[in-house]
């Protein structure tokens, strides 16, 4: 049960306990009284006959009368009260009897008047048909009450009971439905803010339950950013080590082949030191540009920004600078085109991402490399037949492949990984790059809302695919 209907219930219950408690008390009054009425008034009736006897005397109203009989009428349940003709007090049995007034002293004679507290019986004496005085007899109800008293006095006593076990069942429930689970949590936020372990426990589907899931949740995503924030630190400090150590291997070259250049050298051998200062130059310039590539897609602040390409001029543009490096390396390229719409991306890191793709292929071609660009229709009908299934519709697809000897289905799982070298070849001299290339790919594609994955098979070649979404209008 949700707490807020638990609480509208027990305030529910708290509330009519003291109306049911009255209603039982009035109700059992009532009955307690029409069980008492007529025997009250046959015994009231009876007394009233025994005292009738001595109050309609008539020579109790005259002159010197003897009231000795009268006040022997007196006791703590019934008082007479004498008047004569003209109202005023004759005899009283019981002086503590409140005194009424003149006016209702002749009200309601010959009438057995009842009230909460007494019987009241007043009648006229005559004396030859004349009015010679007054009588009042009032009889006390003390039984009728004594009952009442008992009985309002158990009902207080047994709801005040029932009262006090529902206040202590209310509080033992609170603290299981609210103290003792909220100070549970408490206690797990102060563990977790400590970097204490604790012990999850099962939740209500109640509102306490809720906030103790959110906590959990939200636990466990601290826990999964620190461990990030751990990995990546992880990263950047062995990412530094390492693009340090790459960095001194050429910078020590440098040095070693511009002190050379100081001694005596044939031209022949001081044209090839300054060209090696060039390219050990050209690759130190390489490691930073892509340190600082890979740095910039990291930061969440980094939107990239897509304009509007034309398919055709923009894709044959960036399929069209490969062609002399293949040849000077003996491959054959294959590249086509068949993207023709107007698409919204990034021109600048598009063209780093191919740089990447198709230096990646080259290194590792046999003899062929092949890049395509076209949407998923057109797209089939270039690739290898293996490659086929990874095409799905609704997309831009880049793709590169070559018939190199492929890479392990361990080593595909890491390509993407910053600084992962999966050929041990590419660690000798002039091959080794940065080993940012396809995890800025990654980070470029996805960028962009696309995805990217390597499809490999040994002694067959590797391909790489970029799917980018096609978008009508620039994001």
């Amino acid at each position: 049960m949700k707490l807020k209907k638990w609480l509208l219930a027990t305030y529910l219950i708290v509330m009519l306990v003291p109306l049911i408690a009255g209603y039982i008390l009035f109700a059992w009054i009532s009955d307690y009284s029409k069980e008492r009425a007529v025997a009250d008034r046959l015994e009231t009736m009876l007394e009233l006959q025994n005292v009738q006897r001595i109050t309609e005397n008539p020579a109790l109203y005259g002159a010197h009368a003897n009231y000795r009989a009268v006040k022997a009428l007196g006791s703590d349940t019934q008082a007479v009260t004498l008047y004569n003709t003209s109202g005023n007090v004759l005899f009283r049995t019981n002086e503590f009897l409140p005194t009424t007034s003149r006016s209702e002293r002749f009200n309601h004679l010959n009438e057995l008047q009842r009230d909460f507290r007494t019987y009241t019986y007043r009648a006229p004496v005559l004396a030859d048909n004349n009015v010679v005085g007054f009588y009042e007899v009032v009889f006390s109800r003390k039984q009728w009450r004594d009952g009442v008293a008992n009985r309002t006095t158990t009902i207080i006593v047994i709801f005040s009971v029932l009262l006090l076990a529902l206040y202590a069942l209310v509080m033992l429930i609170m603290n299981r439905k609210f103290t003792k689970r909220l100070t549970l949590l408490g206690q797990q936020m102060t563990d977790f803010a400590q970097d204490k372990p604790f012990t999850k426990v099962p939740q209500a589907h109640d509102e306490i339950g809720e906030l103790t899931e959110q906590f959990y949740a939200m636990q466990r995503e601290i826990t999964r950013t620190r461990q990030k924030l751990t990995d990546e630190q992880a990263e950047k400090q062995f990412m530094i080590a390492s693009l340090s150590h790459d960095l001194k291997t050429p910078l020590t070259s440098i040095r070693a082949y511009a002190e050379s250049l100081q001694g005596d050298l044939s031209a022949a051998e001081r044209a090839e030191y300054e060209q090696i200062i060039i390219s050990k130059s050209h690759y130190m310039q390489q490691m930073l540009d892509d340190l600082t590539t890979y740095t910039t897609l990291q930061s969440p602040n980094y939107a990239l920004k897509k304009v509007a390409v034309d398919g055709e001029e923009y894709f044959e543009m960036l399929l069209s600078d490969y062609q002399a490096l293949c040849a000077a390396r003996g491959i054959q390229l294959t590249t086509h085109n068949a993207a023709h719409g107007t698409y919204y991306l990034n021109p600048k890191q598009l063209m780093r991402v191919m740089d990447n793709a198709m230096m990646n292929a080259i290194q590792h071609a046999a003899t062929k490399v092949s890049a395509f660009t076209a949407e998923a229709n057109a797209m089939r009908t270039f690739v290898y037949d293996g490659i086929t299934p990874y095409i799905t519709d609704g997309a831009l697809y880049i793709v590169v492949q070559n018939d190199g000897a492929g890479i392990s289905e361990e080593d595909a799982k890491h390509v993407f990984d910053p600084l992962y070298q999966a050929d041990t070849a590419r660690t000798k001299a002039g091959n080794r790059g940065s080993g940012l290339g396809l995890s800025i790919t990654k980070q470029i594609i996805e960028k962009h809302g696309g995805t990217v994955q390597i499809v490999s098979a040994e002694t067959v070649g590797t391909a790489l695919i970029c799917r980018l979404p096609i978008q009508e209008e620039t994001t």
